[in-house]
């Protein structure tokens, strides 16, 4: 991963909320690295886009099921691929942006 001006923020543990919870307005990226980084991404929780995004990660799961009463069920097959698909590029875009 490449440095970015953003890291000063990141290392700072003021920025770190019980040690798991990011949370610094000076950052401008939304979705960061964990501690420890190879753990994954994480949110910025003082941008309110991330929870947003937090919202949307549940929401759109469960959108097939609402309707899934109403749909045959190759359809739903497919629309439930599609939002999957959907929210790892919207976190892939997210991510991107954020370098």
């Amino acid at each position: 991963m490449k440095p970015t001006p953003f890291d000063k923020y990141w290392a700072d543990k003021a920025n770190w909320k019980w040690s798991c919870f990011y949370c610094c307005k000076d950052d401008l990226r939304v979705i960061v690295p964990k501690k420890p980084a190879w753990a994954g991404r994480t949110l910025n929780f003082a941008h309110t886009k991330s929870y947003w995004y937090l919202l949307w990660t549940f929401v759109l799961p469960f959108a097939p099921v609402l309707l899934l009463d109403k749909m045959d069920q190759t359809l739903w097959i497919i629309l439930y691929l599609c939002i999957i698909i959907g929210v790892v590029v919207f976190y892939y875009v997210a991510d991107v942006r954020a370098e």
